[in-house]
């Protein structure tokens, strides 16, 4: 992000990645269950941005992700994470084979 201040034309295909993320990031808050996805999601967004920009900053070993936490958190988020934790597996793993 920092880059694409001083690299101009970096900054479209940081827009077009930006409108890509944002629509998936939206339609798995919707999926997950959010009564109204298009005020959630940006406010999930920037908390995890911020996260990992602190993290980036500041490494706090206590609170880095393995993959065991990441793998557990749509048990943590309930029904309608995993069902979509699910739904991209399979998408994955068909992108991979097909």
């Amino acid at each position: 992000m920092v880059e694409a201040a001083n690299c101009p034309p970096l900054r479209g295909q940081l827009t077009v990645t930006g409108r890509r993320v944002n629509a998936w990031f939206t339609n798995w808050v919707r999926i997950a269950g959010s009564a109204d996805p298009g005020r959630d999601a940006p406010i999930i967004m920037n908390h995890w941005t911020g996260i990992v920009l602190h993290q980036l900053a500041n490494p706090d070993p206590i609170l880095l992700l393995s993959a065991g936490r990441l793998a557990a958190l749509p048990q943590l988020a309930g029904d309608g994470a995993a069902e979509l934790t699910a739904r991209l597996r399979r998408r994955s793993s068909a992108r991979r084979t097909g």
